[in-house]
């Protein structure tokens, strides 16, 4: 079998991107023939990934790719991720497999009900997939409201529990656990949708409880001057923990030392991370921002009040291992149900 992944490779190492990448090394282990398009700002991670920055370039490579499966990855709340869209579905070579599209963004929703001529878009890009997977109902709710049959969506998290695995930890992860107690670990992003703002209000109350209280921070922006200010006015730069942007297996390693993973999102999809804190044993806290696995402990978006009091119910309940869904074979099966006369 031959596949083509067209989406973000890490760095930097946001939820598509992970999924793209563990998803790639999935797909070797198991046998399969697969080649990368990055269409994001990786750094070309392997051998087999090249580097896609222009419509010609990704012309060539679809062209270029026959008698294989090609599954696109997409945020789909941007104009442009509904055009490379339309692209991957319609520039087939006359050998062409078929084409799988997978929608991770939980900003999907807000995006497509503001405008029916992004619906009408999203319906027109998607005609040429034979298969859609929505990461969430959310999601394929949006999806459908565009148009698209329920019979072409699949609902399935882009979450791959046998792909978690933790690396070493990074420097400064032992001198961090030693005088902090608790250790809350933040998944950082600059955008407000990471909900930075809501977590640091609610750490200055936690540490009223918890002098020695401590929050790992990793992640892109860790370092920027606004989060240093904002950290200041908030009375909480003195709990910070900052481990800048890690490498995937490095942060994995870092969430498996929290004593919290915390996930204070305003709108998610089905985040990768809150499933992986969750397969490591340790206690989640997330916003109900979106649908979240059994075993997180959520509170009402927005609230302060009610992250603090979430945070404390998951110190108070302690580590519980949740086994999360694989999409490897789910996906693998879905390339084999195109192919019914054979592999591809």
């Amino acid at each position: 079998m031959r596949v083509l992944l067209i989406g973000d490779y890490p760095p930097p190492f946001g939820g598509v991107a992970i999924h793209v990448q563990q998803l790639h090394r999935f797909l070797r282990e198991h046998g399969v023939e697969v080649r990368g398009l990055d269409i994001g700002k990786g750094t070309l991670p392997a051998p087999e990934v090249r580097a896609v920055r222009s419509a010609s370039a990704l012309a060539r490579e679809l062209f270029g790719f026959q008698r294989g499966v090609v599954h696109l990855h997409t945020s789909g709340h941007n104009p442009k991720a509904w055009l490379v869209a339309a692209a991957v579905g319609a520039l087939r070579p006359p050998r062409a497999g078929p084409r799988y599209i997978t929608v991770h963004s939980g900003l999907l929703p807000a995006y497509l009900a503001r405008s029916t001529g992004r619906r009408a878009l999203t319906r027109a890009a998607l005609t040429g997939f034979a298969g859609v997977i929505a990461v969430s109902e959310a999601v394929a709710e949006a999806l459908r409201s565009c148009g698209v049959a329920s019979s072409r969506i699949h609902v399935y998290p882009a979450f791959l529990a046998s792909q978690v695995r933790p690396g070493d930890a990074p420097p400064g992860l032992d001198t961090a656990r030693g005088r902090r107690r608790p250790l809350l670990v933040y998944a950082h992003h600059p955008s407000p949708v990471y909900g930075r703002t809501l977590l640091f209000a609610a750490v200055r109350r936690l540490l009223d409880r918890m002098p020695a209280l401590g929050v790992a921070i990793f992640g892109p922006g860790t370092r920027a001057p606004e989060l240093r200010e904002e950290a200041r006015a908030s009375g909480v730069d003195g709990c910070l923990e900052d481990f800048g942007e890690l490498e995937h297996a490095q942060a994995l390693a870092l969430m498996a030392r929290g004593d919290v993973f915390v996930r204070p999102t305003l709108a998610d999809g089905d985040a990768i991370s809150v499933r992986e804190a969750l397969e490591l044993g340790v206690p989640c806290v997330a916003s109900d921002a979106a649908v979240r696995p059994e075993g997180a402990v959520t509170y009402r978006s927005r609230s302060e009040e009610g992250l603090v009091d979430a945070v404390v119910r998951a110190l108070a309940r302690g580590p519980l291992r949740v086994r999360g869904p694989d999409a490897g074979p789910f996906l693998l099966s879905r390339y084999s149900e195109s192919h019914p006369h054979g592999p591809v």
